[in-house]
Order: C-alpha cells, then sequence, then structure tokens
C-alpha cells in the first residue's frame, strides 16, 4: 500500500526515483551528494502515500508535509535519538500553496503505546521517510517537500483499502505537471 517517489532535477532534467524506507532515502542522497559534488542548488520533491490521522482527511486527498517529526526507525536515530521536527523547504512549501498543509509523524514502527498515541493528537498525517528527508535536507542543502496521498485512515470506524479517486488522480497529475 505504500508508495514513494522523489523527483530531482539533474542538469535541468527531472530524476524519479521509487524509494521504500528512510534507509532508501539516506542512500541515495548521500551517494548523489557524492556523485555530484554538492546538492545545494537541486530541489527534490517526493510524491508518496501516508495514513490520515483525522478524520477529515479522507482517503485519496493530497496534501504537502511542511513539518515531520521523527518517532522510531530512521537513519538518524541510529547516531542517537533525534527528538525534534524537521521542515520542508519555505519555498518549495509555498509553490504548492493550492494544497493543504500538513504536520507529520514519521516512524517505520506503528504501535498502540502510549507515546505514539500521544503524538497522534499533534499531527495530521503518518508515514515512513519524510523525516529522513528533511534531515537530509539539512546536511546537504538542498530544497526538499514531500507531497502526500492520503491511502489509509488509520482511526477510521470504517478502514477502507485506498482507491483512486478522481480528486486524488487530478490532484496527483496536477502534482507531476508542476514538477516536469
Amino acid at each position: 500500500r505504500g508508495w514513494g517517489f522523489g523527483v530531482a532535477h539533474l542538469y535541468n532534467h527531472p530524476l524519479i526515483v521509487q524509494s521504500i524506507g528512510s534507509e532508501a532515502i539516506d542512500v541515495l542522497l548521500r551517494d548523489l551528494n557524492i556523485y555530484l559534488g554538492s546538492l545545494k542548488n537541486f530541489e527534490v520533491v517526493r510524491v508518496n502515500s501516508c495514513g490520515s490521522l483525522r478524520k477529515d482527511l479522507r482517503i485519496g486527498d493530497v496534501v504537502a508535509v511542511y513539518e515531520a517529526y521523527p518517532y522510531k526507525g530512521w537513519p538518524p536515530e541510529q547516531a542517537g535519538a533525534i527528538r525534534k521536527s524537521f521542515f520542508a523547504s519555505k519555498e518549495l512549501v509555498e509553490r504548492f500553496v493550492w494544497l493543504r498543509k500538513a504536520r507529520c509523524i514519521t516512524s517505520n514502527f506503528f504501535t498502540v503505546e502510549d507515546e505514539f498515541l500521544e503524538l497522534c493528537k499533534r499531527f495530521d498525517v503518518v508515514e515512513m521517510e519524510n523525516a529522513t528527508l528533511y534531515w537530509e535536507q539539512e546536511r546537504y542543502g538542498f530544497k526538499a517537500i514531500s507531497i502526500s496521498i492520503v491511502s489509509n485512515e488509520l482511526f477510521s470506524e470504517n478502514p477502507q483499502e485506498f482507491v483512486v479517486n478522481e480528486k486524488a488522480k487530478k490532484n496527483a497529475e496536477r502534482v507531476f505537471r508542476s514538477l516536469l
């Protein structure tokens, strides 16, 4: 059910990469930084799925994630727990002004622990990679944003499978057109 694509422009051409997990984003951006010498002039737009933590965010809705808070299971944790939010590029958030803005919990582990459930009350969506993307943005100096489509509703009374609806198609097409 989860999927994600990163789009970067290499030499004025879009580079679209499918990734699964924070480790894949960490390795990809580290390797690109080594190969290219610097990522300072690059923009990375990640298009991915997320789970809704709000009743007013429904399956098929698309959001621009401006804040990502790491919970568990992401690469910087291996160097010690980091408990602060990381943020998207303000310039890229403004570029997607037509999308609803969202705050995100990033975690590879979704539990019923009290700490996690309390965090869910403060955020809009949950997914697995955004904190890593925004952390890498701080490390390497590129601009980044994550555009997320809601694929499930975590606290819904009637959980549903993801179905691409017309609103989701229209928003996804608009996002991709703005990137290319």
